[in-house]
């Protein structure tokens, strides 16, 4: 699930923005080393895919 505020996690990422629209929408996130794609979890709409940036 999406949520507004997620709990923090030092040194991981702690949330992805998707917009209020996809709020607390149930997800599927597939993650590969730094290549992840966040799909809704009921019609698999591919709803963000992104390459994490290990300098920020």
């Amino acid at each position: 699930m999406l949520d507004q505020h997620p709990p923090g996690n030092p040194g991981r990422f702690n949330s992805i923005g998707l917009g209020r629209h996809h709020n607390s929408r149930p997800v599927t996130a597939l993650i590969h080393g730094l290549h992840i794609t966040i799909s809704d979890a009921t019609t698999g709409e591919i709803l963000r895919e992104l390459t994490l940036d290990t300098t920020r």
